[in-house]
């Protein structure tokens, strides 16, 4: 079993902490703020839940019916 505060990168500790993430899909600019993450103490690589990832992926999905073309989310 993979020790969960372990990188995948680089094998350094990993804390608590959050991330930011970009997506454009062409038609809008989404930027969604402070999601829960995995941070790597040594290298930063960031990594996120797979229940914060589908969280994630429904609150992009969510600003498809906005006319807006950028949108900022916290999470």
């Amino acid at each position: 079993m993979k020790n969960k505060n372990l990188c995948m990168i680089c094998g350094g500790s990993a804390k608590e902490g959050h991330t930011t993430l970009t997506v454009d899909n062409g038609e809008r600019l989404v930027v969604l703020r402070n999601i829960p993450a995995m941070v790597c103490t040594n290298c930063g690589e960031e990594w996120i839940a797979n229940d914060t990832a589908i969280r994630v992926e429904e609150s992009i999905s969510a600003t498809k019916s906005q006319k807006s073309q950028v949108e900022i989310l916290a999470f």
